[in-house]
């Protein structure tokens, strides 16, 4: 929970209930040691690091931690914050490699989804810049001409063209 509290606190800009709920978290975790947990406090701290390449270093961090929890959506994210971390600082090769190991790791997932959730995997916002562009050449997701009129088809329908109109 006090991660969730972290992540969002971070994401509005509240610099010190993040670094509390943080802080809290990393006690939880000495005693509890747990690589995808700690991956994700790495991953929020970076958020917050006071520099490009202190945030870098913290990402590192994440990236392994997440790769020795096995946990591809996770490695996933991590690597593709990576990824515009690397690119802020003009190291475009090593940006280039964090954004093929995301990619990696989510079309592996991709690959054992059915073909009307890829779309949905594809489209959340921690995956869309990486992916979203490859899938967007794909076949249609609607299986059958009457998955197509139903509002939630139409709203999807909707909420791809917004996604791409505003990606542009």
């Amino acid at each position: 929970v006090e991660l969730l509290h972290a992540r969002r606190a971070a994401r509005l800009g509240d610099v010190d209930g993040a670094r509390g709920a943080l802080d809290r978290c990393k006690a939880h975790l000495d005693a509890h040691p747990a690589d995808d947990l700690q991956a994700t406090v790495s991953l929020v701290s970076a958020t917050l690091a006071p520099t490009a390449q202190a945030k870098l270093r913290e990402l590192e961090r994440a990236r392994d931690l997440a790769e020795r929890s096995g946990q591809r959506a996770l490695a996933g994210t991590v690597q593709a914050e990576l990824a515009r971390a690397c690119s802020d600082l003009g190291l475009h090769t090593l940006a280039e490699d964090a954004r093929h190991a995301a990619r990696s790791a989510w079309e592996r997932i991709v690959a054992d989804l059915e073909p009307e959730d890829r779309a949905a995997f594809v489209r959340h916002p921690d995956r869309w810049g990486v992916l979203g562009e490859r899938e967007e050449r794909a076949a249609p997701v609607a299986t059958s001409a009457t998955s197509a009129s139903t509002p939630l088809a139409k709203l999807l329908s909707v909420n791809r063209r917004l996604v791409a109109a505003t990606s542009t």
